[in-house]
């Protein structure tokens, strides 16, 4: 249910995003998709997970939808240490690199069609990962 709920949230927040993110913002999510990857070249974890967190923040500020960000924010918090551990999964974390920036190109396109099948599949096989760090 928790998974489900965070889904739906975010494909709101993120229609709202591609509505009205500024080029400022869409800079800052392309200087972060640059420095997750490499702080995957390096294996830097814990700083994948702090980009990640500041990827998540820059959407859910450019969607001006500050209480449905907050629910959002609660909930990860709540996923955090799953996620960490989905992080550990080398070839999850990559494929989430390149979700994240694939999903920045339909925000600087202003393509929500396509952003929705990114997003879905995105947190489809990021909730599919942490199901199975919470079961193992």
């Amino acid at each position: 249910m928790v998974f489900e709920t965070r889904q739906n949230l975010e494909m709101f927040v993120f229609e709202s995003a591609i509505r009205n993110i500024s080029l400022i913002e869409l800079e800052i999510l392309w200087k972060n998709i640059e420095d997750t990857k490499i702080a995957y070249a390096k294996g830097d974890k814990e700083l994948i997970c702090k980009l990640f967190v500041q990827f998540n923040s820059v959407i859910y500020a450019a969607s001006n939808l500050p209480v449905i960000t907050s629910l959002l924010q609660h909930l990860n918090r709540y996923l955090h240490n799953f996620r960490i551990n989905s992080i550990n999964n080398t070839i999850r974390c990559y494929d989430a690199i390149l979700e994240h920036e694939q999903l920045v190109q339909c925000l600087a396109n202003k393509d929500f069609k396509q952003s929705k099948v990114i997003l879905q599949k995105h947190l489809e096989l990021s909730s599919k990962t942490t199901r199975e760090t919470i079961f193992d």
